[in-house]
């Protein structure tokens, strides 16, 4: 109802194909004023009005229906002047059969001005960022590892308020027990075998105990360091709490290098592994008090392994008269330390082995172009045959 029409026509019809059109209504039909003769811009425009339906379309309709335009703006009008204007379209009457009484209805076609150049997009690409969960469904696997902190910093395991304290009677936890224990249960999700490396730091090592140890495995194997669920870490832990000697410093730099020349070997792995190297990322939890010594080979350590797959995480389980001043510090350092690495530019082993790395990407995505294309037409030459 109250549709604007053009001529007998509702404008829906027109632009909006399916949409009902109200019946057309009688018109009363007044002589047409004298032709006049346009002028430059109004011949423009009517060629652009009659343009937007195309010259096929417009030559079927009916004689009576008719593309009229104004003075100031060319515009399909409606020949009842109590139509309603649907949202986007409006005018004042025109010149042309129907356009007295001044009808609503019109679709206006603005003038932009002169065409000052084009806009040409080269390529269009939808780019994925994908998550962990993702990568964990195509194939990666992640390993766990934890290194502890076995510096007497700590205090004596026969001291009770000693974060390595062993009760006798089991009935209370320690401080590295409890972190654990509830790293276990979260690990576990990610882990479905659930096998941990387990290494500690800063203790003195049988069998001489004399000689500190900077990264020894707690299962007494350094080749074997791995331990089965949060029970085998436990045991482990507390079995090597026994067997040896806290002592110190607190250096986190040779273990991290450790995780890193492990995480090294799979830092060229891409999906698919068309390169033979598995999917693995390496991640490393570090339990300390906090009082980090030699802190610029930690920086380093960490700046040289930023290339390979691997995270380092660091929980300090210090109390109030504990120095956190580093691991505070830690990530701004971090940043100023890649910042300077970029800035320097990769060295040639590094540029070398990333061109290789772009140069077989490259080689696979053509691969898999023309597998995808086999494919197409193949399915084409099927249909065809059919």
């Amino acid at each position: 109802e109250g549709k604007p029409i053009v001529k007998g026509i509702a404008i829906p019809d027109l632009l909006f194909p399916g949409v009902p059109a109200a019946a057309p209504k009688p018109v009363k039909k007044t002589a047409p004023p004298p032709p006049s003769t346009p002028t430059h811009k109004e011949a423009m425009m009517n060629k652009a009005s009659t343009g937007y339906l195309g010259e096929k379309k417009t030559k079927k309709m009916h004689s009576e229906h008719s593309i009229t335009s104004g003075r100031s703006r060319h515009s399909l009008t409606s020949g009842q002047s109590g139509g309603s204007t649907p949202s986007g379209l409006s005018g004042k009457g025109s010149h042309g059969e129907g356009g007295a009484g001044g009808g609503s209805g019109a679709l206006a076609f603005v003038d932009y001005g002169k065409l000052v150049g084009d806009l040409i997009f080269d390529d269009v690409a939808v780019m994925r960022s994908f998550s962990l969960v993702d990568y964990l469904r195509g194939g990666l696997e992640i390993k766990i590892g934890l290194a502890i902190d076995f510096t007497r910093s700590n205090k004596s395991p026969d001291v009770a308020d000693s974060r390595h304290h062993l009760d006798p009677q089991n009935a209370v936890e320690s401080a590295y027990v409890t972190t654990l224990r509830s790293l276990g249960l979260l690990m576990q999700g990610y882990m479905p075998d659930e096998r941990y490396a387990l290494y500690g730091f800063g203790a003195q090592i049988p069998p001489t105990k004399s000689v500190c140890s900077d990264c020894f495995a707690l299962t007494g194997d350094f080749w074997d360091p791995e331990v089965q669920g949060i029970e085998g870490m436990l045991l482990a832990y507390k079995r090597a709490l026994k067997i040896c000697r806290l002592h110190g410093p607190s250096h986190l730099h040779a273990v991290i290098r450790l995780f890193a020349n492990m995480a090294k070997p799979f830092g060229d792995a891409i999906t698919p592994p068309v390169n033979g190297i598995d999917m693995k990322y390496f991640v490393l939890v570090i339990l300390t008090d906090g009082e980090v010594h030699e802190q610029q080979k930690v920086v380093d350590e960490l700046v040289a392994a930023s290339d390979y797959p691997l995270s380092v995480v660091v929980i300090a389980l210090g109390d109030e008269h504990s120095d956190l001043t580093f691991l505070k510090e830690l990530p701004k350092k971090m940043a100023q330390a890649l910042e300077a690495k970029r800035i320097r530019g990769p060295t040639p082993e590094e540029a070398e082995k990333r061109k290789n790395l772009e140069m077989m990407m490259k080689m696979e995505e053509e691969r898999a172009e023309k597998v995808r294309q086999e494919k197409l037409g193949g399915g084409f030459r099927a249909q065809k045959k059919k």
